[in-house]
Parts: structure tokens; C-alpha cells; sequence
């Protein structure tokens, strides 16, 4: 409903901010997170499984995910997924790091925003951490002193302010999981983020495959964007961590023949009605631009074309 911008069905907390895909998680980057964990985990199941159909069918679900995350424009997420694509071809260190600081530089030229505004709020981060580092600022306490620590920056370095200065807004986390709890905790949060980092890195390299893959990801996107703070992710992480004790527990449904003759239909009579819904929604926003730009004639065939599918 948010892809087809069919805001008529969708209670006000489910409109999408700016034009971007968040799902029921409220947030681009959780939906991306969560959409590509999924997807990988759901490629564990279909190596797993020995019926050609039902890996056919994994595969359709996972590649319908990989769209969601296209869709959404989590760009760091595309980047993430497409560098593991080439891993699993051919694992080489030296071709992951070209790929990776490639990406990075065609940002700094395309999407300069994004960039030196996550490199400016580590700096001021890092600056907080460094002003109290033995007991940081107070745990929860980021976003009611970013803005001071700002001013101390650019008080102390002028030209920093020419430089970052379009980039300054009011944020609570500091996109980065050791600098959050660097600036918040001082030293003993630093040193608890960094071995809890190393922790999970290691947990990743032990699973290999998808559901390495899966885990690492979480890791990987707690250090350039809000992770911990997400009870979407902070569930993911605790699943993912939960199955690296032991996965072989880890065991797919089998639903029994007579529920998968009941559950196809009713999926299937679902989606329908959803696309039957959407195509109304599209008539009636189409009618409502159409009144917009003083068009009452197409606004009109629109209205009825709205009303004859609903």
C-alpha cells in the first residue's frame, strides 16, 4: 500500500516519511535491515532443502525482498548484499575492499549529503566522548548535548563550520554503536561496545553461510546507522544470536498438505483483494491531482473509474 502511495487505506502513523518505504517498523533503514535478514535467512532454507519446487519458491521470496530493499533505497543495505553476492562467487578480500571503497567514493561525488553528514556526527561524537571520557554524558543523554558539543566544534575549529555547518540537525544517536556508547558511557562504554562488536564478529565467522551473513549485517549496519535503539533489530539480533548457540536446531515448518490446500487460496484471495484495493486508491489519487491542477474532466472519469471497482 505504501509502494502504490494508496495513503487513503493507511492510518496516519503508516503514511511513509518523504516518500521512502517503512513498513510497520516505522523507520527506511529498520524495514531495509529487517527485509535483508529475512531474505538471507530464508536462502539458508532453500540450501537446506532438497525439493526443487519449494527452493524455486524460497528463491521467488527471497528475490521479492531483494526488491523490497531496492525499492526502499537503503543504499548501504544494496551495497551490503550485492559485495556478499561476489563473496559467495569469489571470496577475495582485495575485490570486497575495492568494491566497498568504490561505493563510497561514487557517494562522496552523487550523495555528498549522506556521507558528511554521518562523518560530521561522528566527529561531534567523538568530540562529546573525548570532553567527558570517563563517564561519558549519561545514558540516554546524546541528544540533549549534541547540539553544545556542535557549538564547542565549530567554536574551537572555525573552519569545520564552513564546511559541515548545512549538515547540523538535532539527532539522539550517533549512528555508530562505539561511539554511542562512547559519548554516553565514556571509557567503560567504549570498552563494552568494542568487545560486544568483536563478539558478534567472531559468532558471524562460527555460523558462515546465510545465517552468518545474516548476522554480520546486523553488525555491519549498527556501525553507520541507529541499530540497538530499534526493537525490530534488537529482536533480530537476539534471534540470530540465540541460533548461533546451536543451528541445527534450527528447523523449518512443515505444513501439513490439507493446511497448504486451505492457506494457498486464502493468500492467494488476499493479495487479489489487496491489488483490487490499490488500483481504486490509484483512480481516486489520480482524480484528486486531476482536481489539483484544474482538470474536472479526467478528475471526473477518475472519481467514477474509483467508484465502479470499489
Amino acid at each position: 500500500l505504501q509502494a502504490a502511495n494508496a495513503v487513503s487505506f493507511l492510518p496516519g502513523v503508516l503514511i511513509p516519511v518523504e516518500g521512502r518505504l517503512t513498513g510497520t517498523v516505522g523507520n527506511p533503514e529498520f524495514l531495509a535491515t529487517l527485509l535483508g535478514v529475512s531474505a538471507l535467512i530464508i536462502l539458508y532454507f532453500r540450501e537446506k532443502h532438497e525439493n526443487k519446487i519449494v527452493q524455486r519458491l524460497l528463491a521467488a521470496g527471497a528475490a521479492a525482498f531483494f526488491i523490497g530493499i531496492i525499492a526502499i533505497g537503503s543504499k548501504g543495505t544494496i551495497l551490503y548484499l550485492f559485495l556478499y553476492g561476489i563473496w559467495r562467487i569469489k571470496p577475495n578480500y582485495k575485490l570486497i575492499t575495492a568494491g566497498a571503497l568504490t561505493f563510497v567514493l561514487l557517494m562522496f561525488m552523487f550523495s555528498p549529503a549522506s556521507v558528511l553528514g554521518r562523518v560530521f556526527l561522528w566527529l561531534t561524537s567523538l568530540r562529546m566522548f573525548l570532553i567527558n571520557p570517563v563517564a561519558g554524558v549519561g545514558l540516554g543523554q546524546f541528544g540533549n548535548n549534541y547540539l553544545q558539543t556542535v557549538h564547542g566544534l565549530f567554536s574551537s575549529i572555525p573552519a569545520i563550520a564552513g564546511y559541515f555547518g548545512s549538515y547540523t540537525s538535532l539527532t539522539q544517536d550517533a549512528h555508530n554503536i562505539c561511539l554511542q556508547h562512547a559519548a554516553e558511557l565514556g571509557l567503560p562504554g567504549l570498552g563494552f561496545s568494542l568487545l560486544f562488536s568483536i563478539f558478534v564478529f567472531r559468532r558471524a565467522q562460527a555460523l558462515g553461510g546465510y545465517l552468518g551473513a545474516a548476522l554480520f549485517l546486523l553488525l555491519y549496519k549498527s556501525m553507520y546507522t541507529v541499530m540497538l535503539n530499534s526493537p525490530t533489530n534488537l529482536l533480530l539480533l537476539t534471534l540470530l544470536l540465540g541460533i548461533s548457540e546451536n543451528p541445527e536446531h534450527l528447523r523449518a515448518i512443515k505444513i501439513k498438505p490439507i493446511w497448504t490446500t486451505v492457506l494457498a487460496p486464502a493468500f492467494s484471495a488476499l493479495i487479489l483483494a489487496g491489488v483490487h484495493l490499490c488500483i481504486a486508491d490509484y483512480h481516486y489519487q489520480r482524480g484528486l491531482k486531476g482536481l489539483m491542477l484544474g482538470n474536472s474532466t479526467t478528475a471526473k472519469k477518475d472519481f467514477i473509474s474509483a467508484i465502479n471497482i470499489d
